[in-house]
């Protein structure tokens, strides 16, 4: 029986009322009437090319005139529908959520590769989104933890976004097959037009194992309990391990397999050229009964009830029992059934090659078992219904759930007034509206906060975690529409200080996030008196402190934060000292002294020193380490290049710490430098020889100047490989020019 429960307009739950409450609908009288009984019947108006799918309330099917129609199940009345371009014909179709996805083939011998994979509104039928493939056929498509996988007669299985399309991986394979792939525990299996079966990783296309059969494996495998089942043309059945591929046993039939295998309760079924139906036991590969039928069965069998349902070629749909294999009844329709029936909610859509669809009764109308005794042959709708009648709204609830019928179980959550739950099966079901409506009515405005962020509405999301005092959650939902400032505040109300740090990068404010990695890490360093805390995580955060006041400026704050750094992550800390006497004159050389010492913990490796500023020399060095505790100097000799009160000298100072990691250390100091002067006595004492001594210069200094215009023209010719010693020449040249403009400087005060 199929008691109808539900308002067939507005899916309230009725019970056995014979009107709705809410819309007015009035349900028919329900006559006694036994299974097979057809209920009603639709034209489609050509011969099915694909078995009817189900989602929700509605089913689709393909027809050989180029067209996918949407059927009402409760009335078989047409909803929409779609037709395909010219010679294009149309897939088995799969669904979720709110769209239905088909694949195309050519209706002609030799067509053309501009086939796609479609993607409809399944409430009006309208085209969202299409993958072009360039393929002449397409498999039927598969659903998958919200990807759609299918395959094309190229030899090319791909996986694609199913919200838009987006092509998420593809992969070549041998041969291909017009049934679609088979998906399970993150594996997808599909046959080929070869004797080949391949288990693909679902989420990457990584070819995972394959299996060589003795003929082609045209149809769908089937998964159950670890292991694969898939048949051949070459008459077997064969069992395979899900995880390797290696063969478990093989059943030999008396023909080649005619239809994909199905598997329940231990027993595999198939059916077979012989004109034959098989049961065999899924464990040892034991033939359990066979069953014959007056023609060939390519429709796969459904098991469902207790009872076996398969179409033949001699235009009957057989039910057989499952544990005897005898016919249970058999309902002939008007034309050969190529596709299997489709068994849900207690009725049973049967295509056939007339152009039918036909809606029947799986069991007897007036019967009505217990819920205990549907729950026991795995009919669980059938089960909810009954609970449902019994008046056990819960548990009728939790079973419409099982089975992913959510706006049912939604509707007897608010019946037995557990709204919060009914809330979420509105959300599973996509009824955002109701589910929101439910939340507010149940006062749980986290969980309302969670369905807005499901629906990435974060700024609503936002206010309602603000407003119940959820700080942290705010923020982030904050972070998300930008509004960084107002996350940062926050951050700070949750005690969330790094996050909050982090912020202040982002915003530019230095020395907030210096201040605020500070304060983080002294509260941390509090926690320390009292517990254990971790130091490197604390170092790490002093050390941010530190780079974000050296960005502002503040050399002492910055100091004394990387010196607590150094202490709690215990690395070596190397110490500039720059000693430098007075006595400096420009274009004079004189030495200072270098101190690098290591006041932190453990050795500094690969220390290099260089020296810059307006000097000229070899002010670089190294060493290969320096253990903590030791100093080493070192004596530089530099000649400066321009003369001041506070001519800078820094030295960069390069080492590796214990880890490895390279860290850097900068000190700058001011040497006083003199101008360069010749002495007043001597030999040039006098005005005359001073005289002579500036003419002579300035000769000199002519000369120098030609001679290096000669040479950068001379350097200009051999473009970038100019030689070495022409490069000399030309410093050699320029060194002398300033020093001459430098003495000539002094003699002429």
């Amino acid at each position: 029986m199929n008691p109808i429960i539900f308002c067939l307009e507005c899916d309230k739950f009725i019970g056995e009322e014979p009107r709705c409450p809410q819309c007015g609908w009035e349900r028919e009288a329900q006559e006694a009437a036994p299974a097979g009984w057809e209920v009603w019947r639709f034209a489609a108006g050509d011969k099915l090319c694909s078995a009817p799918t189900i989602h929700q309330d509605t089913l689709y099917l393909g027809t050989e005139d180029g067209v996918l129609q949407a059927v009402d199940t409760r009335q078989g009345k047409e909803v929409w529908r779609f037709p395909l371009p010219e010679h294009w014909l149309p897939t088995e179709a799969a669904a979720t959520g709110t769209l239905v996805f088909i694949g195309t083939r050519d209706a002609r011998p030799l067509g053309s590769g501009d086939k796609a994979l479609l993607a409809l509104d399944a409430a009006t039928g309208k085209e969202v989104w299409r993958f072009e493939t360039g393929a002449l056929n397409l498999s039927a498509p598969v659903v998958g933890a919200g990807w759609v996988y299918f395959a094309a007669n190229d030899g090319t299985v791909r996986a694609l976004e199913a919200k838009d399309g987006q092509e998420l991986w593809q992969r070549k394979v041998e041969g291909w097959t017009p049934f679609h792939p088979t998906v399970a525990e993150g594996t997808l299996y599909l046959g080929s037009q070869g004797p080949i079966l391949h288990a693909l990783d679902a989420e990457s296309g990584r070819v995972k194992w394959r299996f060589i059969a003795g003929g082609q494996i045209p149809y769908s495998p089937a998964a159950a309990e670890g292991v694969v089942y898939f048949g051949s043309w070459d008459g077997s059945l064969y069992a395979v391990e899900a995880q390797g591929g290696s063969e478990i046993w093989h059943f030999t039939a008396g023909g080649a397999l005619t239809t994909s295998p199905a598997v329940a309760e231990g027993i595999v079924y198939f059916g077979c050229y012989d004109r034959q139906v098989y049961a065999v036991r899924a464990e040892g590969g034991r033939e359990f009964w066979r069953f014959r039928t007056g023609g060939r069965v390519y429709s796969t069998p459904v098991v469902a009830g207790g009872k076996v349902y398969f179409g033949c070629d001699d235009r009957n749909l057989y039910a057989v029992d499952t544990d005897s294999g005898a016919e249970a009844w058999r309902f002939e329709a008007e034309g050969k059934i190529k596709c299997a029936p489709l068994v849900v909610r207690g009725m049973i859509y049967l295509g056939s090659r007339h152009g039918t669809l036909c809606a029947l009764l799986c069991y007897e109308k007036e019967r009505l078992l217990s819920p205990q005794e549907y729950e026991r042959q795995g009919d669980i709708l059938q089960a909810a219904c009954a609970y449902a009648l019994e008046g056990d709204l819960a548990k009728a609830a939790g079973l419409f759930q099982q089975e992913g019928e959510y706006t049912k179980a939604a509707e007897l959550y608010r019946e037995s007034d557990d709204l919060s739950r009914a809330a979420e099966m509105y959300a599973q079901a996509e009824a955002f509206g109701k589910a929101k409506e439910l939340y507010r009515q149940a006062g749980e405005p986290l969980q309302l906060a969670e369905l807005h962020v499901k629906l990435e509405e974060y700024l609503a999301a936002a206010e309602i975690f603000e407003r119940e005092g959820e700080h942290s959650q705010a923020a982030e939902m904050y972070e998300r529409v930008g509004d960084q400032a107002r996350a940062k505040e926050l951050y700070y109300q949750a005690g969330e200080l790094v996050r909050a740090a982090e912020l202040c990068v982002d915003l530019g404010s230095h020395y907030e996030a210096a201040k605020t990695y500070e304060r983080a890490a002294l509260i941390m360093e509090k926690e320390g008196e009292e517990t254990d805390v971790d130091e490197h995580q604390l170092g790490e955060l002093f050390t941010l402190a530190a780079q974000n006041y050296r960005l502002e400026f503040d050399d002492g704050r910055a100091d004394e934060c990387r010196r607590k750094a150094i202490r709690y992550k215990r690395l070596p800390d190397i110490q500039v000292n720059i000693s430098a006497e007075e006595g400096f004159r420009v274009l004079e050389w004189k030495a200072f002294r270098l101190t690098l010492s290591n006041t932190g913990y453990g050795v500094a490796k690969d220390i290099e020193f260089t020296a810059s500023g307006a000097f000229k020399g070899d002010a670089t060095g190294r060493m290969s380490g320096l253990r903590d505790g030791d100093s080493r100097e070192f004596k530089i000799a530099i000649k400066p290049t321009e003369a001041g009160e506070q001519v800078p000298l820094a030295i960069r100072v390069s080492y590796r710490d214990p880890l490895g990691e390279l860290r850097e250390v900068e000190r700058e100091t001011f040497i006083q430098v003199a101008r360069y002067r010749e002495p007043r006595s001597g030999r040039f004492s006098s005005i005359a020889t001073v005289k002579k001594k500036i003419e002579s210069l300035r000769r000199q200094h002519q000369q120098l100047v030609k001679n290096l215009s000669r040479l950068e023209e001379q350097a200009a010719k051999f473009g970038i490989a100019v030689p070495l010693h022409v490069l000399n020449d030309i410093d050699y040249h320029k060194e002398e020019i300033e020093r001459i403009k430098a003495e000539l400087s002094s003699l002429e005060e």
